[in-house]
């Protein structure tokens, strides 16, 4: 694990607004890059998923959903990578 942990680790109640900003973009190219492995699918496609919305288009209550959301996708992903 690199230190400091990179910002999506936290949780989201321990960071300030900038750094909810750039660990969601975090979260969200992870997300994006996995899901696109999964299923194949490609920008090109225009394949998009609710929890990859703009920062700006998305309300504080829809940011929150969406990072923790993918936080626990991710976590689990990694755990069950360590088993």
């Amino acid at each position: 694990m690199p230190y400091p942990p990179p910002l999506h680790c936290y949780a989201w109640e321990k960071l300030q607004e900038p750094e909810r900003k750039v660990a969601l973009a975090e979260l969200q190219t992870i997300n994006k890059a996995e899901w696109r492995e999964r299923t194949g699918e490609t920008e090109e496609t225009g394949a998009v998923r609710k929890v990859w919305g703009s920062w700006y288009r998305m309300s504080r209550g829809e940011r929150k959903y969406a990072f923790d959301k993918m936080q626990v996708c991710f976590s689990f992903k990694v755990i069950s990578r360590m088993i």
